[in-house]
């Protein structure tokens, strides 16, 4: 370890050349980013031939750098919350990358260091902070009739609950007991009241399994586990309502509670609200049960619908909030909060598999089902199906024009293109607004006018304006404006089929400046699926384009899993793919893998499979699947088993598994020198993952280099931007060494 702490460095084989070359390059740090020329709709959104694969043409001259990278501003915008109610403006939050997170004693603080609420009229390119300097704000949230914006703001010392009063241009801040400043904010219908959601748990410091203050560490089977509980409390909050004329406030839903969603009924009365229970933290691992409940706006009465049920239950209000229109195991029920009951709606055989949308000013309900989607009237039971004739598959539908039209987005399976469809329900006419190459998403649409944001792969992401009827269409912000000079890679979707004869899809990044004809060195991005991603622009630790201007391609891979095999499920998926890019003379024959999190466990198991990856890079992945049993949670234990590590079942039960899909226990077949970078206090994956692996490997004399982070967690994009910029050098060094 260095003697100030700041890093340990750990190895047995390191290209040290390439490294020092590459550590010796200067940082020079840009404080603006750009966007890509200015373009029209129509050239962003074209309706290209679906095998005419990707423009690979450089994008930009000059080389964009590892800084260049974290300097880009990051905008977070929900067109539902950040555009008003008339259409006229747009509020969202900037985030300027080289700004840290406030590292603050109180786990539960969530400070977001260096972002900024900016608010403007849509037809001008002026945009007002809401805040500077060290006075952070962000999720902004407009209220019903857009006269004012309600916000975060970290001022004078503590989170703040903001509002802004668009006439006048004052603001208000409100210093409210135990706010956190996480979930988005919400208003009641009339304006009068901002919920928010505040928390009575106090974590300090990383979450360890004892306390400080404990003499003596006692835990028992019959009691319950404080060190788990603790995981428990750090989701739970309670919702409460601010009047912004008093400044008082009142509890909604007043105890702690491990929320899933909320909804305010249209008429102001109610707050329906899924609430976690039998596992009660929210993750992506497994699935969770919730218990839906409607709460009055006032406090204090409470209805319950539904007990422990699966999470993915949806519901909806119908425009006049006198029902609630909800899912059951497939069955679509109104609930009536006036009497307390509930009524099956639409013929016993109709199995829905989504969320019910109500159409505006009516009793009709548009439900997806097996085959396509059906208009219910809420009043008779009646169902019609609707049928959408579409070339592509439908993504997301929404209401427009007081319910006379459904705007479509829809995906291109095979392509990747993504678009918007213009429907009228009644007469079944039907008009593409546009197709392309872009990731399209916060479709919203206010009047005839639609809000949307695009991005792509080589095009940082920003806010856009159409007629719905497909005319006149352009771009509101431009983020990074002074990005178009950066040379970036463009990307395209790849298939191949598994060798368990499994057809998969994955994406493929480019070179900066790729020539046709000539193969290059390809670094494998692994993790679970990121097809879907083909079309998103990436920042931070996960801005691949850095990859691509030092002339590698990159590959994204999907992966086929079997329950129980998750070793033999990557090595199936993945070696293919690159049989299939040596067959496009993409590649080289030249394979780097790299991954985080799950990714870096797919990384340290792929090269216990192959030998063919010249060089790997494992960031805060897991080793050892027998020793992570220790960590923390039974929602984590339980994700290993039948969640994202598909080990098929406890320990005990199938300890084979347990052995098979653990890199630990096969380390004396790799040959590939392999670089692990972890942080101390990593939540996620323990330190003593990284460690197992890496003294494995050195006592086989297996080239490996581990890489420690002192009190930096999994590695993210909340890492400090030294920290980033660290690993970004050390990553380049380490494939340049071993793949050039």
């Amino acid at each position: 370890m260095r003697s100030d702490g700041v890093l340990l460095s750990l190895s047995t084989s390191i290209p040290y050349a390439a490294l020092a070359r590459l550590i010796a390059v200067a940082a020079l740090l840009c404080t603006a980013m750009a966007a890509p020329p200015e373009e029209s709709v129509g050239q962003v959104l074209h309706a290209a031939p679906q095998d005419a694969g990707p423009a690979l043409e450089a994008v930009g001259s000059r080389r964009l750098t590892i800084e260049d990278s974290l300097a880009l501003e990051v905008p977070r915008f929900a067109a539902a919350r950040g555009v008003s109610a008339d259409g006229e403006m747009l509020a969202y939050t900037l985030r300027d990358g080289y700004q840290p997170r406030a590292k603050t004693p109180t786990l539960y603080y969530y400070v977001p260091r260096g972002e900024y609420v900016f608010v403007r009229p849509i037809d001008s390119d002026e945009a007002l902070p809401i805040t500077q300097g060290d006075e952070f704000s962000w999720t902004p949230t407009w209220a019903p009739d857009g006269s004012k914006l309600a916000f975060y703001a970290w001022h004078d010392g503590a989170i703040c609950l903001g509002v802004w009063y668009r006439a006048s241009g004052r603001t208000d801040f409100f210093r409210l007991a135990d706010i956190s400043g996480r979930r988005a904010l919400d208003w009641t219908p009339d304006g009068r009241r901002v919920l928010y959601f505040p928390t009575s748990f106090e974590g300090v410091g990383p979450i360890w399994p004892y306390e400080d203050d404990e003499r003596v560490i006692v835990r028992t089977t019959w009691e319950p586990d404080s060190y788990e509980e603790r995981f428990i409390e750090y989701s739970r909050s309670q919702l409460w309502g601010l009047d912004i004329a008093s400044g008082q406030t009142v509890p909604i839903i007043g105890e702690d509670t491990n929320f899933y969603s909320y909804s305010v009924s249209p008429d102001g009365r109610w707050v329906a609200a899924s609430k976690l229970t039998r596992w009660p933290v929210l993750t992506h691992l497994v699935p969770s049960y919730v218990t839906l409940e409607i709460h009055s706006v006032d406090g204090g009465d409470v209805r319950r619908v539904l007990a422990d049920v699966i999470m993915t239950t949806p519901y909806s209000w119908s425009p006049d909030g006198a029902s609630l229109a909800y899912v059951e195991e497939e069955r679509l029920w109104l609930y009536d909060p006036v009497t307390d009951r509930s009524t099956p709606l639409g013929p016993e055989s109709l199995h829905v598999s989504g969320s019910p949308l109500w159409r505006p000013n009516s009793n009709t309900i548009l439900c997806p089902v097996e085959e396509g989607y059906v208009l219910l009237d809420a009043a008779t039971g009646d169902s019609k199906p609707l049928v959408l004739d579409l070339p592509q598959r439908p993504a997301q539908v929404i209401w427009g024009d007081e319910g006379r039209v459904l705007l479509v987005k829809v995906v291109d399976d095979r392509s990747g293109q993504q678009g918007i469809y213009r429907i009228e329900p009644d007469t079944g006419a039907t008009g593409q607004l546009f197709l392309g190459d872009r990731m399209i998403q916060q479709i919203r649409l206010i009047g005839q006018r639609l809000f949307f944001t695009l991005q792509g792969a080589a095009t940082p992401e920003n806010i856009w304006v159409a007629d719905d009827s497909a005319g006149e269409r352009r771009q509101l912000t431009r983020f990074n404006e002074r990005f178009a000079d950066r040379s970036m890679g463009v990307t395209e979707l790849i298939h191949w089929t598994s060798r368990a004869g499994v057809p998969l899809k994955g994406v493929l990044l480019y070179p900066a400046g790729y020539q046709p004809g000539r193969s290059y060195p390809v670094i494998f991005w692994v993790y679970e699926s990121f097809s879907h991603n083909l079309h998103q622009f990436q920042y931070h630790i996960y801005n691949r384009q850095v990859y691509a201007n030092h002339g590698y391609a990159v590959f994204l891979p999907d992966v086929a899993f079997t329950m129980g095999e998750t070793a033999r499920s990557f090595e199936e998926s993945v070696v293919p793919a690159m049989d299939r890019l040596l067959e496009l003379g993409v590649a080289n024959g030249n394979f780097g893998v790299t991954g985080r999190s799950f990714g870096g466990f797919a990384t340290n198991i792929i090269v216990t499979r192959t030998s063919r990856f010249r060089a790997a890079i494992s960031l805060a992945g897991i080793t050892n699947w027998v020793s992570k049993y220790r960590m923390q949670g039974v929602f984590w234990r339980r994700g290993d088993r039948i969640g994202q590590g598909r080990l098929g079942g406890q320990l005990w039960d199938v300890p084979e598994a347990f052995i098979k899909n653990s890199p630990i226990f096969h380390l004396d077949k790799v040959e590939t020198p392999i670089m692990i970078m972890q942080g101390t206090d990593d939540r996620n994956v323990h330190l003593s993952q990284a460690e197992q692996m890496y003294y494995a490997l050195r006592d086989l004399e297996k080239p490996a280099s581990l890489i420690v982070y002192p009190g930096e967690t999994h590695l993210g994009g909340d890492s400090e931007p030294w920290v980033l910029i660290d690993i970004w050098q050390r990553m380049l060094a380490w494939f340049d060494g071993y793949l050039k």
